[in-house]
């Protein structure tokens, strides 16, 4: 039904009230407000012709955010809304707030706000700030913030504005703080640079608690839709390391230490396919004295340089690749593992199934395909002993393949 004279409001409900010597309305059950581009839901509305209130379970939704909450007061007149007990759901972030205000010009206030990015992860970190306002894709500013993570209070910020916008902008990102007995306090300030549309780069300075300062950087770059390139730097001027140290005291001078990893993935059409990547470390124990937070870029004991091509024809499938690693479970940090078995060179052909017969009788199918795998393993310096370590090998396996159809549905399959 049509609010009044006003044909923009719309309210469908289960059941619906006139009291006309209020001039008033009633919606119960399965509320649902149209406002032009707008709607709220609810299970019950009171409704005036400049006013309108909504209670249970009430969300609405707009053309750029979606709010929930327990009860919404809207003043149709100004089109200013209020939500209760509120929260705001974005594509990149979330608002929980005791109560958030939305005005005509789509602007947000909220009282008691908690923000944060953590979608899955609730509870990792959020902001809590007294007075917050939001200007959709745009920015959020607080006033009074708390920086809270896993629930408890880390430090004050008296104001602190929060970039939301959904195309990449150059500025300062959130910055990312921790704290360990062991190591100290750790705190890293992002900086993304947007160079342009299909390319940015990410700088941290970082101060990685007793063992010093250092930088972090990334750049990305997207080739096409299916190719992009990835270049990931850690440097620290470590105050604690030496060769062979094993306490955490500090020394008198600083060592740069580094871990280097990145990744090149080309891919110009559906049947090509390039991909160079790589890790490298400047000594093997940066893997136990910042794994916090190089731990998630090293999933395995070695590091080194891969290189791989595929081809993909009508019928066919060729397959090369080679590599080059460390062994990080070595005793020397500074050196090289040249007992380690390397993979040099590893080609792989197929072609698809090769049908010899295909027909209606008790021998419905029958197909041939092979498989052609060769591995060059070898180490760098040659040291033989009572295992093959050494080797070419080469595997070869032809297959056919057989369906049998003796009667009705009932069907056999063998592979010889």
């Amino acid at each position: 039904m049509n609010l009044g004279a006003n044909s923009e409001v719309q309210i469908l409900s289960d059941k619906a009230f006139h009291k006309s010597s209020e001039n008033t309305y009633e919606a119960h059950g399965n509320v649902i407000i149209k406002l032009k581009t707008d709607s709220i839901y609810g299970e019950k509305a009171s409704l005036t012709p400049s006013s309108a209130k909504v209670w249970g379970n009430v969300r609405y939704v707009g053309p750029q955010i979606t709010l929930y909450g327990t009860e919404i007061d809207f003043s149709i007149k100004d089109a200013k809304m209020t939500v209760h007990d509120a929260k705001l759901v974005d594509q990149n972030f979330t608002i929980f707030g005791k109560k958030i205000v939305r005005y005509a010009d789509g602007h947000l206030e909220a009282e008691d706000a908690e923000y944060s990015t953590c979608r899955d992860c609730p509870g990792s970190w959020s902001v809590q700030g007294g007075e917050v306002r939001i200007i959709p894709d745009q920015y959020v500013y607080m006033k009074h913030a708390f920086i809270k993570i896993k629930g408890v209070t880390i430090v004050y910020i008296p104001y602190i504005v929060f970039p939301i916008k959904k195309d990449r902008e150059t500025g300062l990102l959130f910055p990312k703080l921790g704290f360990d007995l062991e190591r100290g306090f750790y705190l890293q300030q992002p900086f993304f640079w947007a160079i342009n549309q299909s390319s940015d780069l990410t700088l941290s300075p970082t101060s990685y608690g007793q063992r010093g300062l250092g930088l972090e950087w990334e750049y990305r770059k997207a080739i096409n839709n299916n190719s992009d390139f990835k270049f990931y730097n850690l440097q620290s001027f470590d105050q604690v390391w030496a060769p062979g140290k094993i306490n955490e005291d500090k020394l008198g001078d600083r060592k740069l230490r580094q871990f280097y990893d990145y990744d090149f993935f080309y891919k110009p059409s559906n049947d090509r396919t390039f991909f160079v990547e790589g890790k490298q470390l400047s000594d093997l124990d940066i893997l136990s004295d910042y794994n916090v937070y190089i731990e998630k870029r090293l999933l395995n004991n070695e590091h080194g340089h891969k290189v791989g091509f595929q081809e993909v024809f009508p019928n066919f499938f060729f397959g090369v690749e080679g590599n080059f690693m460390n062994n990080a479970f070595f005793a020397n940090a500074k050196g090289f593992d040249h007992s380690y078995v390397q993979n040099l060179g590893h080609l792989e052909m197929s072609h698809t199934p090769i049908n010899f017969l295909q027909s209606s009788g008790l021998i419905s199918k029958i197909s041939f395909d092979q498989n052609l795998d060769l591995a060059y393993f070898k180490q760098n310096h040659v040291g033989e002993g009572q295992y093959l370590r050494n080797v070419q090998r080469l595997d070869y396996r032809p297959s056919v393949w057989m369906k049998l159809r003796p009667f009705g549905p009932v069907n056999f399959e063998a592979t010889y």
